[in-house]
């Protein structure tokens, strides 16, 4: 279905990404449902590692605290890993031979993007067969996921509720997987892979905080500035009414003195007829 050209660091799609074919999805989920379906004897008979569901489950449970324990994992990141790791009912009750490793590079398509088959098969096992969805939810989307589970359940795969939630959490612990290579390989540039996986997570809740702690900041500032702005508006209005009723003061003490004069006159004018 792709190539990887490593000088783009992505795919040379073989379909319309942005169109992709409904035969895709359709014949990838039968695919899968064949593959899921078959006994796990005849895994054991290969010699590939069995997982019970509570054993897959388990399994993951260990790698994570294993990462922390080696790399450190972000809090919040943690917290999500933790309560999907306790949710029973995310987990599928069975589990299934996958190939572990489906992604466009191992996809056969013919011309009509019907899938044709799958190649290389180094990571194959019975574990959570959800780890051959991953990929094309990273590809496609939730609406490129829902299309291929759709597909898989009407071809007879196992089919849980909260199946599309699980995948999507199961590809929220990518770092998992990335920090693992990196212990295996020795190598510094999946150190350094690992190292911004799970430093990015870190990051992003620092900042979270950090946005935070900033929005209180500005929410104390603006509430201290309004209680200024107010009460230097009281004194302001205050001061005004002030002045006013000063000046009704004024006007009512000249208006009675301008009264009071004819009145004042007319007396001393009186007092002097009868003096003389």
């Amino acid at each position: 279905a792709g190539t990887i050209d490593h000088n783009i660091g992505n795919y040379i799609w073989e379909i319309d990404i942005n169109n992709v074919p409904e035969l895709f999805h359709k014949s990838l989920g039968r695919v899968l449902a064949e593959l899921h379906s078959i006994p796990s004897n005849k895994a054991t008979e290969l010699d590939l590692v069995v997982h019970t569901p509570e054993e897959a489950r388990m399994s993951m449970k260990k790698r994570m605290d294993d990462v922390k324990a080696k790399f450190g994992v972000g809090e919040n990141l943690w917290k999500r890993w933790q309560a999907w790791i306790n949710d029973e009912e995310m987990w599928p009750k069975k589990t299934g031979l996958i190939h572990g490793d489906v992604h466009a590079g191992h996809t056969m398509i013919d011309k009509e993007a019907n899938v044709t088959g799958l190649i290389d098969w180094t990571e194959a096992k019975v574990a959570d067969i959800s780890n051959d969805f991953v990929f094309n939810y990273k590809a496609f989307g939730e609406e490129g996921l829902e299309a291929l589970i759709r597909a898989y359940k009407e071809a007879g795969g196992y089919y849980w509720p909260k199946m599309k939630e699980h995948i999507i959490e199961l590809d929220a612990a990518y770092p998992v997987s990335i920090a693992e290579f990196a212990l295996v390989s020795g190598m510094k540039e999946y150190y350094k892979m690992a190292k911004e996986a799970l430093e990015k997570v870190r990051h992003a809740e620092e900042e979270a905080r950090a946005l935070t702690r900033e929005a209180s900041q500005k929410a104390r500032d603006i509430k201290r500035d309004a209680e200024m702005l107010a009460e230097e508006k009281f004194k302001e209005i205050m001061a005004e009414a002030q002045q006013e009723m000063d000046a009704l003061k004024e006007k009512a003490r000249a208006e009675g003195e301008e009264e009071a004069k004819p009145i004042l006159a007319s007396g001393k004018e009186k007092a002097q007829a009868v003096l003389s």
